[in-house]
């Protein structure tokens, strides 16, 4: 991986792997000589996996304000009589209430069709909560057809109107596109509703505000930003936020370095139920961070980690066995942990694991198997695995580097696929990097050597898996 600082460079290695459109990617190593991964050099890997699953729980439950008001309403029949009598007589508080409790089971049965005949007059009225509720409802179709562009007409109308769940519900959606398309992505506009609705104290919003300031997606990195909303939502108990602010701790983002309140966050992260926590201590007892190095205690959090399901934790005990570091050297159960993460997701493990049978290196050498795990990595978005993958095809189809590209790109049945992913690869890496350059001089040979029809079939292959990648998945935070 060179002798460059290897922190700051998987930290931008990381960086390029989780954001909704991968970024450039940092100089690596000459791609006729692959190496395998260092372990232990980086916390972001297991931050940006907070980024995917961001609110995940805290998105699907109810608003504190919301779910004390549906709380605060007594199951006993005159008291829900009384509310109904005020919502026939076209009260909007009353019929927001009405809806509340269909919606949410209490004091009704659970119906989503008697919610809506409820929440859609009040919010017909300019009742902001029930607009909310309305967008939540085209959203996730109940009891309508599954609508984004009324969810976001519900949403803007109950923003515009203060509410603050549908601040951030709007902002989630220019934040992923509406409809889930990527070409309709508005970052800015997604940025100053995440705002409002953090300034108004929705914790999952101060989160992912934090967050974008911290990696600078979309927007200048700004560690003031960062560490404000990030420690806002993690003094109020937001899981990931509570990590997050530990790395900005650790790299003095926005805050005074203190590997010692890096790692109480990371102890409070990880004692509240974080795997990232977790993978964050072992990080600091490898690298001997503000502790006295420790591979032996490093190993035993990686495995409390990989425990917990963090693909990345796996993939750093693979990679102990592999180097004997805190255990005994073993080859055979390295491989066994690396198929374990990179089954789990893990880039770097599909990566290694592709080295591996690639070069025969603890495994029987074997391209299929090679393949198929440089693919799941560079589908994931991995730029030098992407590289990796036209090797792999020029290398099975020119054992002996008699052939050439020319005759590759010509003859071989793969070429197709070595264009898509040089392309990738090349459109993912900043200007002057080694793998940019590289693959630049290949698709020139590609281009004079392959037919129109086959470089129309890998740019579509690639227009394709542009789009896919940049989707993210959808969440909502109920209205209820």
């Amino acid at each position: 991986m060179g002798e460059e600082n290897t922190n700051v460079k998987m930290i931008k290695y990381r960086l390029s792997l989780f954001q909704a459109r991968a970024s450039a990617l940092q100089s690596k190593p000459s791609p006729a000589k692959p190496v395998l991964r260092k372990s232990g050099s980086s916390l972001l890997r297991a931050i940006f996996l907070s980024s995917l699953m961001l609110g995940a729980a805290d998105m699907s439950t109810a608003s504190e304000k919301d779910v004390k008001s549906a709380n605060s309403i007594s199951l006993d029949d005159a008291k829900i009589n009384g509310i109904r009598e005020k919502a026939v007589k076209g009260d909007a508080d009353a019929q927001y209430q009405m809806g509340l409790m269909f919606a949410t089971g209490r004091g009704a049965a659970q119906n989503y069709d008697e919610a809506l005949r409820w929440f859609r007059p009040a919010a017909q009225r300019g009742f902001a909560k029930a607009e909310t509720s309305m967008g939540f409802m085209y959203a996730n179709g109940f009891a309508v057809a599954k609508s984004d562009t009324q969810a976001l007409y519900w949403y803007e109308k109950a923003a515009n109107h203060g509410d603050p769940v549908a601040q951030n519900n709007l902002a989630m959606l220019y934040d992923q596109g509406i409809g889930n398309q990527p070409h309709s992505r508005d970052a800015s506009k997604a940025l100053k509703w995440y705002r409002k609705a953090a300034e108004q104290g929705v914790v999952v919003a101060q989160a992912r505000l934090g967050f974008i300031y911290m990696i600078g997606e979309d927007i200048a990195r700004n560690g003031d930003e960062a560490f404000t909303w990030t420690s806002k939502a993690a003094r109020q108990g937001h899981l990931e936020s509570m990590a997050n602010l530990g790395y900005l701790y650790e790299q003095g983002l926005g805050v005074k370095q203190s590997y010692a309140e890096a790692l109480k966050w990371y102890v409070t992260a990880a004692n509240a139920g974080s795997p990232m926590g977790e993978f964050n201590i072992a990080h600091l007892y490898q690298e001997g961070l503000g502790v006295a190095k420790d591979s032996a205690l490093a190993l035993s959090w990686y495995r409390k980690a990989a425990d917990h399901g963090m693909a990345e934790a796996w993939t750093r005990l693979a990679s102990a066995s592999r180097r004997g570091e805190g255990a005994v050297k073993n080859q055979a159960e390295a491989i066994r942990l690396y198929r374990i993460a990179a089954d789990m997701g893990s880039v770097d493990a599909q990566h290694d694991l592709g080295l591996a049978y690639m070069n025969g290196d603890g495994v029987p050498q074997d391209d299929i198997e090679a393949e198929k795990r440089f693919e799941q990595a560079a589908d994931q978005g991995d730029v030098e695995t992407q590289f990796l993958l036209f090797k792999l095809y020029l290398d099975r189809y020119d054992r002996n580097g008699s052939l050439g590209a020319e005759s590759f790109f010509k003859k071989s049945a793969n070429s197709v696929k070595a264009y898509k992913w040089l392309l990738i690869a090349k459109s993912n890496s900043i200007k002057d990097c080694k793998i940019c350059k590289t693959a630049d001089s290949y698709l020139q040979i590609a281009d004079l050597a392959m037919t129109a029809k086959d470089i129309k079939q890998a740019k579509d292959y690639v227009i394709e898996w542009n789009t896919r990648f940049s989707k993210r998945p959808r969440k909502e935070i109920l209205p209820l």
